[in-house]
């Protein structure tokens, strides 16, 4: 499956906006793409979810962030549509993107991506 083609992420920044949102894209991989919201949050366009698939997701959210982790996991706020797919409003973590880039290819494995890995399934 390839990444998002950027035509789609500029579309959902538009439909963002008629929603009354000023989204910056920030990524974009095969899942969909992230938009920072400012004020601490972010929206995530899911490209293939469905609206039960991702509130379900939410729950699931909920109870890893009442986990304790030792670092910030996602917190879904609102679960809302676009034309033709399911956006959340999420809390922003703090980072960056492993692959921010439109390039349809992998990021190359750095030993600080493998470390950021190892240490949260270490975590977990």
């Amino acid at each position: 499956m390839e990444s998002l083609q950027p035509a789609t992420v500029r579309r959902w920044a538009q439909e963002l906006a008629v929603q009354g949102y000023s989204a910056v894209p920030l990524a974009a991989g095969v899942e969909g793409a992230v938009f920072q919201l400012g004020n601490g949050a972010v929206a995530k366009v899911w490209n293939s979810r469905s609206l039960a698939e991702v509130e379900r997701l939410a729950s699931f959210y909920e109870a890893v962030a009442a986990a304790g982790l030792p670092f910030a996991t996602p917190v879904i706020h609102d679960v809302r549509t676009l034309i033709d797919t399911v956006f959340s409003v999420e809390r922003e973590l703090s980072g960056k993107p492993l692959h921010p880039d439109h390039t349809n290819r992998s990021p190359s494995l750095k030993p600080i991506r493998l470390r950021c890995v190892a240490d949260v399934l270490s975590s977990l």
